[in-house]
Order: structure tokens, then C-alpha cells, then sequence
């Protein structure tokens, strides 16, 4: 134990203190500090426990169904932070209510005029699961292009976006330190203002989960989540914490000018620290006695105090085995006691969980109302001492009840904070009670006025109403105080009011006495008592009434020279709070209604690919389109371009060649692996008209006397060819949707006995991702087997069948529908085949398993080979066939294992989490199934590796029964950007699952029972970022068909929805790894080959939603009146908010055109109705708001306007006369607009008989 010899013993410099003038937030149970207080005081858990169903149990694992939960998280005063209710529902919850607490805060300090000093901000957040709801849902389709999603929901942009709502100067950080995080921003922020780089600081961190009533699956061996949703610090029982949701804001000031300043001092700082434990300790994410050692004493030594003078620490106590017992023995150093005296520890964590990055000013807070209320409030749950933790030999004491925070025999009371993040960075803060309050005496009481406003007119009375039971409650408040607060330390609104007071008694009735208000508009004025000759009480109303009046008043020159003065904690403002939110899809892979939302039971997951009979599309398109053909010297190209071109159709011809060139009219040469070539051709081809907005893509052909393809070359030709194009289209911004159709062969099986060729299966993921990605491009794939004159003229008419990737549901049966993938008008589809002259199109019919299914293909203590055994879905299946089958389990990986001997050394010197320890544990769970295992290290695409894991499977065990291919890449790789994938970051997909396939089939010599190839739901619904993952599955589909037709060894690909993660919820649609095993017996049991799909919802329900979501995105442009008579896309209902209080009133349009506009506007703001005199800012319209709308008013009139001339409008009625003036045609912008109105007032009959007329003169 350090003793205090190398400290001073003292209050310290003002100069060097830092005050906490303000705090606000919003807690479990809690919506103000206030409240949260009481709930301390009163020894409250406000846990909640959600469900009441029974507990889970999975294994040693266990199900806890509660949690701390905030109130409204979707409630938002919009309008106040000049913000659209469709940018407030777009933007992450934790950014509002930080915004709001950050407001409230300031407000509590008394600074929210335009004080003259910078304001620095310093805030933390929590990873956003918010922003699955925004990418998911239908609407987001119009935002995502926008740089307004990411700013409103990346953590980057939390601080900067205050200070720009806010409108403060200084310095504005993000501070990420994980659990640490908003405790390292009030250090940073006190060093800044010790530095003079900022006057204040706004610190603070939020911690909100999008979906707070779920639980947790929580594992006693890890002992991170408690096991029953109560978190124990120090106590004996402690199995871990629970998660909460929360923001903890603090104001911070140098302490001396807050002195000076007769600011509300809460606490003032006298000591901060920060370190990091850096790679001393046994894992990343375990706490080190060291570093929280050295980051204590270098807090103590700023703060040159005395530890012993330290009678409250508020500790991270996190409850869990590992971690208490290490932050006791690093505090011990410091703040242990002899015998006969102690330090008190606590923990807010008990109360409401564990709020991660607002976690540390969540219990600075609770320190500093210690420290100002003089109260050290119970630690809950704790029983009995953590004999692990020696807390009575350190002399520690957690209080089981509350009780006064003791006197110390000199010098004022001292409390300390610790926080401590995940990755090792600590913070500490040593602070003291607050200074006495030093005045000015003052005179006799005296009149005073009392000024209060708001945005609205319930505002203000919710205002008055607010400021009235405060007074009520607190009778010892200095009037001056209150009136030099609400003049100088809150901004002025539209909505005023005022009341001229004797007194706190006084002021509270004037408040609350309605019928002594004289209203005006929005404006009233506490009228003075009958025979009233105060002269000052009269000075202070006429001063009242000028600024009721809007006249510019300088209150601070009205208190210049006052030093009796200062200010108060007053209530803050009233936000008018509306729900903005957009609700979380109910499926994995997209939003799903109804049935979709649904999980199925195990025995109706499993679905096979199958084809159906299509009619034959009619005639062949007659009208004249551009084309470009990207085609090689075959026979069918040929016909096909000079059919096109006799047809009257442009054709542009582009062939695969060494480097690009124009070899002739309407003919290119382009390197196909070069990503310039692409951009070079669509712009020559732009250059002589139009951009073509049809494309036939002939590349992937093979011609009957073509000698073999390499997988590069097949990939070259169709897969990275398909995205540099798409790339290409998507960089030059197409003005309308631009239709791929890909003609190809040797791609499905569908007749059973056609040829096929694998490799060329991953341009498929080109067609299914590219779209959900590239809103403008359309893609289908259409492969033929027979070429000749009647294949021509099919496929003439399939180019026109227009291809916009609609999907149609056949529910011919309530239990077991199929759906095949094509529009209901009958034409187009994604995947069509020709087969004899015969079209088909793709659909999946639904398996169902009856309870007498033949029992599975496994083997008791069967031999089984698990490639990429060690990941997650390797362990899961292994453990089924451990449980299943006690089965012989060879495991391979590529890093493989450390010698078993060096085990139990490893798992008591690393962390848990540590990769090599989960590996050893799986391996260890396996064995206690009664698994024999063998792990070799070996990756799968080595071919001389993979032979000596087989070879070494016969030699060890004598047999090989069967084999699962799980290895793949995992982790962020996955997910890449479409415009930014290329060859080298579809490598490692293509090594695990293509060349590892490949390896397997050619090592795999001897018949085997089943060989199970894991691939992914992907390759039917696709998925954002998933172009190379999707296209190396693609691959897998195709292989097993193609190798199952040699009739020795089935081998079965599985389309695998998403796998569930240890801290999912159960109400996830992922797939459980109990379930996983069910699932896996049931694929066995059919006895077939090829190709199966596992969705755990409903498979067609999917597949529509994403369907009719790329649908709505490719057919939006405003080509047409009636895009303009229905701005928007197909979208959910979403409720328009009102009106806002402007300073105008409303005016409705007066022509077709500022109809026209209102429309959009209205629209693209959420606010309904908007008058032709709203100014855009007004509305909350901002930069970022006004770029798409700028953009889809020009398309529609077809004129071009600048985005300055859009601001320098303002208004509805002045931009339409910006659009008149810039019209190139004139009067055409008002045509259009007339037209639009005529259509939106005809009815669906009468605009179909429209178009037949127009269509059919």
C-alpha cells in the first residue's frame, strides 16, 4: 500500500481544478439526473424482465430475458434541432438523445445563450444497431446514396454534429475507448481546458441497443453476463453484469472562473489520468493490476492529494470473477486502509447495468451527487465480500445500505472514479466536494423579472408549468438567481413570456394562475398587480414588455456590477417529442410481413431448386432501342446482332481483346479484366448519343468447337467482366435503369441430363448482387442449349421482355407452396433457360420432412472429415455428430492446434476469448460428447496437405465415411462494396471454396457415404456487399450437381441461412447450433444430391420483399408525369409531421407547378403541409437534404437547376419562378406540371385507357 508521503495533503489550486457546472441525462427508470438520484437513494434495481416465459437453456448455456431499458428511445423533438422528421428517423437513436442530453446539460449549466466563450465537445456512443433498421428498410433505398445516413449514424459524426446543432466552436472530438470511452472524454476535455483550448466542455457517451427487449444467452464458463440478471460487484456470488441503455452528459469549466463565475458547482476535478495496460497481461480484452495501478497514481499525483484522503471510489465493478478481484488489488495500492479505517467502494452497475461507452460519466455522476449531497447510496445485491478480492484485508467496504458520506477529519470530502475499456484503456478521476458558495451580500429582496420562452406555444405553457413546480418545491431559491439564469444563461424563442415577482412564493403562483395572463399571439405578459406603485417592479415590466416585443435587449448590461448574483439548476426545456423510427426488418435478409416473420419449424426449412414451364413470351419488340453487345466470334452472336440490327435496333458491338481500340463502326475491342477499358467504352459510346440502356452480355458462351476454359478465363470473361461493366455504369450515374441480359450455357441443370460447367456459376452472383447494390442496373440470365434460327427468335423476344427481376408467389397449397421467380405480367424473370426451343423458369419447392423419414445417413463412431472444422459452423456440426453419432472426428484448420500438453497452461494464461482458447475448448467439448479427435492443420486448397488428411484418416481410423466442407473466409472480408470488388478480394473466397472443392473431389478417391459442401443462403436472396462470397457459393451449387451425376459418392451443396452467434438473441431467425443438427439429419435423410436450400422463414416471403425493393428502386426515375404524380417509391404508410410554428402563415399553391413542388417537397421533408411562403430551413431542410431533392426536381422538369440558385429561392414560390426562368423550353416546365395534376385526378381506368390511345393512335 503506497502511503501518503507522496502526496500533499490539501484542497489544491483553483487554477488547476475543473468544475462540473451541469449534468443531465436519461437512465433506466430515470429520465432526468434528478430521478436518477432518488432512485440511488432509494436502492432501486430497475431491471426489467421482459417475456415472464421460461428460462432457455441450451447446453451449459442459459437464456436471461430482461434487461435495463430506457423509455421513448424513438421519441424526438425534431423541429427543435432543425431537423426533417425523415432525417430524424433515419439518424441513430443514440445521436438524438445525445443531442437532447447535451442541450439539457448546457441548460442545467446556465449556458445555452450565445455565451461569448468556446464550448469544446468530447462524446462517446456504443456501436449503432440502428442502422440495420435504416439499411433494411424499404425507404432506404431513396437514402442510400445520400452521405446523410452515414453522418447520421456513424460514431465519427456524434461530436461534430452537436457542435453544429449547437453551434459551438471548440474542439469537437470522438472518443472511442469502448467501456471507458466517455470517462477518457472528461479527462481529455479537463486537459483541454487546463490548456485554455476551449471556456467549457460538453462530455458525455451513449449506450442504446436499437431492440432493448430482448435478452441475453449468457455461459457460466465465460462469467461475463450475470446468469440471472442481476450484476453483484464484490460480492461472493457475482456471475457478471447486464447490459444497459443509457446517456450521461456532463458540463465541465475551469474551476477557478466558475468561482468567479458564481456558477452551480457540483464537483470539482481534482486529478485525471489515462494509460492503457498495453500488452502486459494475459489477453486483449482482460484488465491489468498494473496499468490501473499506474493510471491511479498518476490521477493522485496531478491531483496532489492525499489517498488517504479518498473515502469513496465509484468502481468500474463490472461483477465478474476475473475482473473485481484485479480492480480491487490495483485500487488496494492506493486507497487501502490500516486497521480500524476504510474506503468505500460501490458500483452504479448494480442499479442499471452496464452502459458501456456512457458507462464512466454515468458514475462520475453518481460521485459527484455523493459528494454534493453528502450520501453514499448502496452498492445492491452485495451479500457477502468476494474472498477472491481480500476486500477486508485491503480495507474496502461495500455498503448493503446507504448512509452519510462522513466528514473527514480535515480538508473536504474526496471521492475517486475508475473506468476501465476492453482493449485495455484506463481512465481515473479524483474529485472533491464542491467550494462554498462566496456572494456579495445582497440588499433587500427586490421585484424581479423572470423571462421564459419556447419554439411553441405548448411549449411555453409546458415551460411556465415546469419553472412554477420547481419554485413550488424549492422555496430557497434566490429569485435573482432564477431571474440572472433565465436571462442570461437560455436562449430566446419565438413563444414568450414573462412575470415581474417579488419573490420564489410569488413568481410560482404568477406562474401557475392562468386567468392573470393576457394572451396575444403566442405572447403573453404576467400583468402587474391592481395599485401596484413599485417603481422598480414597473421598470422591470416595461423591460419585460420590449422583449416580449422582440426588441433587442442586453439583460447582461442589466446585471453589470452584480456580484450577489449567479446561476441556478432551473428546469430544462420541454421537447415536444415525437416518435421517428424506422422499425427493424423481422428477417434475416430482408423486411418480412406475416409469414415471412415467422420461424419454421426445422422440418420446413429445406427447399430444392426446380424448374417450371413458362408460355413463351408473344411478339418481338418492334420499337428501336440501343444495344450493346458484348459478344465473342460465335455463330449465335452473329445472328443475334444482325437480327437487332435488321430490326432497326443500334447495336454496338464490344469484343474481348488485348487492349481497347475502335476496329470499326459500332465495333470496340476492350481488355475484359481492365476497369479504364469499361470506362472508355461507355463513354465513346455516350459521346455519339444516348447512353444505351440495354446490354447483352454473349462473353460466357462456349462454342462447340472451343477448347477448355481455365477458371481465371471463365472468371475474366464472365464474373469480373459483369462488375467492371456494372462498375463502370454505376461511376457514371445512369440516368435511367440500364437492363443487363447475360446469355450463357452449361449453367443449369434442368432437364437433368444437359452438361455443366461450374465455373462459369459465379457470374450468377453478379446478377443477384449487383442490382440490391446498383439500384440502376437490371440483370438477368438466360441459358440456352440449342442454337439456330427458332432460338434467335425466342431470344429476340426474351430481350424484349424488359427484365426487371419481379418475382411472382404461386400459393397453390397452404402448407407446401413452391415459388418461381418471375413477374406476374408473365415475362421477365432472373434466371431463364431454353431448353428445345421450350422456355423455363427457376423456383423452389418446398420439402417437408414427414416424421417417418428414413433415419440419417450417420454412422455410429463413423468416420467423419470436418474441412474448416475449427470455425463456427465446423464446431457446430461436429458437435452434432459427436452428440448424434459419438463419431471419429478428423478436424482440419489452418492454424490447427498447440500440442495438447501445452493446453491447460494456455487456457490459465489467456484470455477466454482468446482464438487458441475457444479452439481448445471446442476440441475439449467434442471429447466430453464422447468424440474421438484428430486435428491436423491443413488448408483445404493444398492439394499434398489435403491427400495426407485423408491418407492419415485411413491409417488412424481404417475408414472415411464422410466429409463436410465448412472452411471458408470469415470475418469483414466478407463484405465488400460491389464498385470495389476485384480479383484480389475474391481470391480468398475462390481459394476455400472453389480450389478447395476442386482439391477434395480429386483427393476424395473412394466412395464415401455423403461429402457436404457448406454454402450460402446468399446465393438466392443475395445480399449487400456479398458480390465474391455469393459468387464462390455459386460455384459449390453448380459443383455438386455436376459431380453428383457420376453416381458414386452423393455430394450435396446446403444454401445455409445465417448461423446464430453465442450473444444472439432466441428470437433471432439465424440458425440455432442445435438446430443446425436437426437440420443437418434432415438433408441427410433425403437421400438425394445436389442442391439444397435452408431458410428457417418463410423462402418466398424473402425473396419478394428483396424483389419488390430492387423493383421499386430501378423503376423510380422520373421519366414520366406519372413518377412526378407519385414522387416517391412504393414505401411503407409513414405518418408526415405537422406544420411547424413559423413565422409566416400557411399559403396553399396557386398553379399546377408549385402543386408540383409542394408534392416533392413535402415528401422529401416528412412535413405536411408546407405553404408556397416556408423557407426551406425553416422546414429543417439542410444541405445534405436539399442535394437529392435539388436532383429530382431537375430530372422531372427537366431543367437545370444550381444548387445556390435552389437556396437563393428559399421558398416553394420563389423556386417556381427559378424553374420558369432557367425552362429551356419555355412554358414546358409548367406542361409537365399540368400533366402531372391531370393524372393524379384520374382514375387507374381511365390512365390505362390513356396510355392504350397514346400507344394505339
Amino acid at each position: 500500500m503506497d502511503s501518503s508521503a507522496d502526496h500533499q495533503d490539501g484542497s489544491g489550486d483553483s487554477d488547476l481544478g475543473v468544475a462540473i457546472i451541469g449534468m443531465a441525462g436519461r437512465f433506466p427508470g430515470a429520465a432526468s439526473v434528478g430521478a436518477f438520484w432518488d432512485d440511488l437513494v432509494a436502492g432501486r434495481d430497475v431491471l426489467t424482465r421482459f417475456h415472464g416465459g421460461p428460462t432457455l437453456r441450451e447446453g451449459g448455456r442459459r437464456y436471461v430475458d430482461a434487461g435495463y431499458i430506457l423509455d421513448d428511445i424513438a421519441g424526438f423533438d425534431a423541429g427543435f434541432f432543425a431537423m426533417t422528421p425523415r432525417e430524424a428517423a433515419m439518424t441513430d437513436p443514440q445521436h438524438r438523445l445525445f443531442l437532447e442530453c447535451a442541450w439539457e446539460a448546457l441548460e442545467h449549466a446556465g449556458y445555452v445563450d450565445e455565451t461569448r466563450g468556446t464550448i469544446g465537445v468530447y462524446a462517446s456512443a456504443n456501436f449503432n444497431t440502428y442502422l440495420y433498421n435504416v439499411c433494411r428498410a424499404p425507404l432506404y433505398e431513396d437514402i442510400a446514396r445520400h452521405l446523410e445516413v452515414v453522418i447520421g449514424n456513424d460514431k465519427d459524426y456524434l461530436a461534430t454534429r452537436v457542435s453544429y446543432k449547437l453551434n459551438l466552436t471548440g474542439p469537437s472530438v470522438s472518443v472511442q475507448t469502448a467501456c471507458s470511452s466517455s470517462l477518457v472524454g472528461v479527462a481529455s476535455a479537463a486537459q483541454a481546458l487546463l490548456n485554455e483550448q476551449c471556456d467549457l466542455a460538453v462530455v458525455g457517451g451513449v449506450g442504446l441497443r436499437a431492440k432493448q427487449d430482448v435478452g441475453y444467452w449468457t455461459d457460466p464458463e465465460e462469467g461475463l453476463l450475470s446468469g440471472d440478471g442481476r450484476c453483484r460487484p464484490f460480492d461472493a456470488e457475482a456471475s457478471g453484469f447486464v447490459e444497459g441503455n443509457g446517456v450521461a452528459v456532463v458540463v465541465l469549466k475551469r474551476l477557478s472562473e466558475a468561482i468567479a463565475d458564481r456558477d452551480t458547482i457540483h464537483a470539482s476535478i481534482r486529478g485525471f489520468a489515462i494509460n492503457n495496460d498495453g500488452s502486459g497481461k494475459v489477453g486483449y480484452t482482460a484488465p491489468s493490476v498494473a496499468g490501473q495501478q499506474k493510471v491511479i497514481g498518476e490521477a493522485l499525483a496531478l491531483a496532489g492529494v492525499d489517498p488517504g484522503t479518498v473515502a469513496y471510489v465509484e468502481a468500474h465493478g463490472t461483477g465478474t470473477r476475473l475482473g473485481d478481484p484485479i480492480e480491487v488489488e490495483a485500487l488496494g495500492r492506493y486507497y487501502g486502509r490500516a486497521a480500524g479505517a476504510r474506503c468505500v467502494l460501490g458500483s452504479v452497475k448494480s442499479n442499471i447495468g452496464h452502459l458501456d461507452a456512457a458507462a464512466g460519466v454515468a458514475g462520475l455522476i453518481k460521485a459527484a451527487l455523493c459528494l454534493k449531497h453528502r450520501y453514499l447510496p448502496a452498492t445492491l445485491h452485495y451479500k457477502r465480500a468476494n474472498p477472491a478480492a481480500r476486500l477486508e484485508e485491503l480495507g474496502f467496504s461495500v455498503l448493503s445500505r446507504g448512509e452519510s458520506f462522513p466528514a473527514p477529519p480535515r480538508g473536504p470530502r474526496r471521492a475517486a472514479v475508475s473506468s476501465l475499456g476492453i482493449g485495455g484503456t484506463n481512465a481515473h478521476v479524483v474529485l472533491e466536494e464542491p467550494p462554498p458558495a462566496e456572494r456579495a451580500r445582497s440588499g433587500a429582496p427586490a421585484p424581479e423579472l423572470l423571462v421564459i420562452s419556447a419554439r411553441s406555444q405548448a411549449a411555453l405553457e409546458a415551460a411556465c408549468q415546469r419553472l412554477a413546480e420547481h419554485l413550488a418545491r424549492t422555496p430557497g431559491l434566490r429569485l435573482a438567481d432564477v431571474a440572472y439564469t433565465l436571462q442570461v444563461g437560455r436562449r430566446t424563442f419565438e413563444h414568450r413570456r414573462f412575470v415581474v415577482a417579488h419573490d420564489v412564493a410569488d413568481a410560482a403562483r404568477a406562474l401557475t394562475d392562468s386567468m392573470r395572463f393576457v394572451e396575444g399571439e403566442g405572447l403573453s405578459v404576467e400583468a402587474p398587480a391592481a395599485g401596484s406603485a413599485d417603481a422598480r417592479a414597473t421598470a422591470k415590466e416595461r423591460l419585460g414588455r420590449a422583449w416580449l416585443a422582440g426588441a433587442p435587449v442586453d439583460f447582461r448590461a442589466e446585471w453589470a456590477g452584480r456580484a450577489d448574483v449567479g446561476r441556478v439548476p432551473l428546469p430544462t426545456y420541454p421537447f415536444e417529442r415525437q416518435r421517428h423510427w424506422i422499425d427493424a426488418p423481422t428477417s434475416e435478409h430482408a423486411p418480412a410481413r406475416g409469414a415471412a416473420a415467422e420461424r419454421r419449424p426445422v422440418a420446413e426449412w429445406l427447399y430444392a431448386p426446380s424448374w417450371r414451364r413458362s408460355p413463351p413470351i408473344g411478339e418481338s419488340p418492334t420499337e428501336r432501342r440501343r444495344w450493346l453487345v458484348f459478344a465473342d466470334p460465335s455463330r449465335l452472336a452473329a445472328a443475334l446482332i444482325e437480327a437487332l440490327e435488321q430490326r432497326s435496333n443500334e447495336v454496338v458491338v464490344v469484343s474481348p481483346g488485348a487492349a481497347f481500340a475502335r476496329v470499326g463502326a459500332n465495333r470496340f475491342q476492350i481488355d475484359p479484366s481492365s476497369r479504364a477499358d469499361h470506362d472508355r467504352l461507355l463513354e465513346e459510346v455516350s459521346a455519339s448519343g444516348a447512353a444505351p440502356w440495354s446490354v447483352l452480355h454473349l462473353w460466357s458462351l462456349t462454342e462447340d468447337h472451343a477448347g477448355p476454359q481455365t477458371f481465371e478465363e471463365q472468371q475474366r470473361l464472365g464474373f469480373f467482366g459483369l462488375l467492371l461493366l456494372a462498375q463502370a455504369i454505376a461511376a457514371r450515374g445512369a440516368g435511367g435503369a440500364v437492363h443487363v441480359v447475360v446469355l450463357t450455357d452449361q449453367l443449369f441443370s434442368v432437364l437433368g441430363d444437359e452438361p455443366i460447367m461450374a465455373d462459369k456459376a459465379t457470374l450468377l452472383s453478379a446478377c443477384c448482387v449487383l442490382p440490391q447494390e446498383i439500384p440502376s442496373l437490371r440483370c438477368r440470365v438466360v441459358d440456352v442449349t440449342r442454337r439456330g434460327t427458332g432460338l434467335v427468335e425466342h431470344l429476340l423476344r426474351e430481350l424484349g421482355a424488359g427484365g426487371d427481376n419481379g418475382v411472382h408467389i404461386d400459393r397453390e397449397s397452404a402448407v407446401a407452396a413452391p415459388f418461381d421467380m418471375r413477374r406476374k405480367s408473365a415475362s421477365a424473370a432472373p434466371y431463364v433457360a431454353y431448353r428445345n426451343l421450350h422456355r423455363w423458369v427457376a423456383a423452389f419447392e418446398p420439402i417437408r420432412l414427414s416424421p417417418s423419414a428414413a433415419r440419417p445417413r450417420l454412422r455410429e463412431r463413423g468416420v467423419y472429415l470436418v474441412v474448416g472444422g475449427l470455425g463456427a459452423v465446423g464446431v457446430a456440426l461436429s458437435e452434432h455428430l459427436a452428440r448424434a453419432a459419438r463419431a471419429r472426428l478428423i478436424l482440419t484448420s489452418r492454424a490447427g492446434l498447440i500440442p495438447r500438453d501445452a493446453w491447460d497452461a494456455w487456457i490459465r494464461s489467456h484470455d477466454p476469448e482468446d482464438r487458441m482458447s475457444r479452439r481448445i475448448a471446442a476440441v475439449q467439448r467434442l471429447e466430453r460428447l464422447g468424440a474421438e479427435v484428430l486435428v491436423i492443420p491443413a488448408d483445404v486448397a493444398d492439394e499434398e496437405r489435403m491427400a495426407g488428411v485423408v491418407a492419415e484418416a485411413y491409417r488412424r481410423f481404417g475408414a472415411l465415411h464422410g466429409v463436410i466442407h465448412a472452411a471458408g473466409t470469415v470475418g469483414p472480408e466478407i463484405f465488400r462494396d460491389a464498385r470495389e470488388t476485384g480479383p484480389e478480394h475474391a481470391r480468398p473466397h475462390f481459394r476455400a471454396k472453389v480450389q478447395g472443392t476442386r482439391v477434395l473431389d480429386r483427393v476424395l478417391s473412394r466412395e464415401l457415404d455423403f461429402v457436404l459442401l457448406c454454402s450460402s443462403l446468399s446465393t438466392i436472396l443475395g445480399g449487400i456487399g456479398f458480390a465474391a462470397y455469393a459468387a464462390a457459393n455459386h460455384f459449390m451449387d453448380a459443383f455438386a450437381v455436376e459431380r453428383s451425376r457420376k453416381g458414386d459418392t452423393p455430394w450435396i451443396a446446403v444454401d445455409w441461412d445465417a448461423w446464430q452467434s453465442s450473444a444472439a438473441s432466441p428470437t433471432s431467425t439465424a440458425i440455432r447450433p442445435g438446430e443446425g443438427g436437426e437440420a443437418l439429419d434432415a438433408i441427410l435423410s433425403l437421400r438425394a444430391a445436389g442442391q439444397v436450400v435452408v431458410s428457417t422463414v418463410d423462402l418466398a416471403a424473402r425473396w419478394e420483399q428483396i424483389q419488390r425493393r430492387s423493383t421499386s428502386v430501378a423503376t423510380g426515375g422520373a421519366e414520366s408525369p406519372q413518377r412526378l404524380a407519385d414522387p416517391a417509391p412504393p414505401r411503407p404508410a409513414r405518418r408526415a409531421a405537422g406544420r411547424p410554428a413559423l413565422g409566416v402563415s400557411y399559403a396553399p399553391p396557386r398553379n399546377d407547378l408549385e402543386r408540383c413542388l409542394v408534392s416533392i417537397w413535402q415528401d422529401a421533408l416528412g412535413v405536411e403541409p408546407i405553404g408556397i411562403h416556408d423557407a426551406f430551413r425553416d422546414l429543417g431542410g439542410e444541405s445534405l437534404a436539399a442535394m437529392p431533392l435539388v436532383a429530382r426536381i431537375a430530372e422531372s422538369f427537366h431543367v437545370k437547376l444550381p444548387i445556390a440558385r435552389f437556396f437563393a429561392a428559399s421558398t416553394i414560390a420563389r423556386l417556381a419562378e427559378a424553374i420558369i426562368e432557367v425552362d429551356p423550353v419555355e412554358g414546358r416546365a409548367m406542361a409537365i406540371a399540368t400533366a402531372v395534376q391531370k393524372v393524379k385526378r384520374m382514375s387507374p381506368d381511365e390512365i390505362t385507357r390513356a396510355l392504350d390511345a397514346a400507344r394505339n393512335p
